[in-house]
This record gives C-alpha cells, sequence and structure tokens, in this order.
C-alpha cells in the first residue's frame, strides 16, 4: 500500500519501428471492505527514433516520467540475488 511499482516493454512493428510502454501498478483497499485490488495505468506509450544505447534509454525514461509528473516521486530500491 502505497507504493507504485513500473514495468517497461519495447517491441517493435513490421516496418521495424520501435516503440516502449511504461505501465504504473499499485494496490488500493476497497472502500468499505478489506478486499485489496491491483491497480494499473498506463503512463507513456513511445516511439523510440533515438539510439538504443542504455544512457539513451535511460534518459527517455526519464523524460516520460517527468512528461507524466511522477519523476520527483520516484526512487530507486536496488535487491541483489547474490
Amino acid at each position: 500500500m502505497g507504493q507504485v511499482s513500473f514495468t517497461m516493454d519495447m517491441w517493435s512493428d513490421k516496418p521495424l519501428r520501435l516503440y516502449l510502454a511504461i505501465t504504473a501498478h499499485w494496490i488500493t483497499r476497497v472502500k468499505g471492505t478489506s478486499a485489496l485490488r491491483l491497480e494499473m495505468a498506463l503512463v507513456a506509450f513511445h516511439q523510440v527514433c533515438e539510439d538504443q544505447t542504455g544512457e539513451s534509454l535511460a534518459n527517455i525514461v526519464l523524460r516520460l516520467l517527468d512528461r507524466a509528473g511522477v519523476t520527483l516521486k520516484v526512487r530507486h530500491q536496488y535487491s541483489s540475488c547474490d
């Protein structure tokens, strides 16, 4: 509760145009009950025309999150598989 997770996916169409989608997922409590519900929303859908380097993709994602007005609310949480 109170946390939002982002997922991203990239794919290309037949003419090989590249697209990026960012979705947000969070859990809410159903009013008047103890039930929980998974909510989700499409944050961005973007055609990627820039180089597909890690740095350029990171800049695209940050720009799209900024456009959605959530950049200042994003924090990084790292977990290791070790």
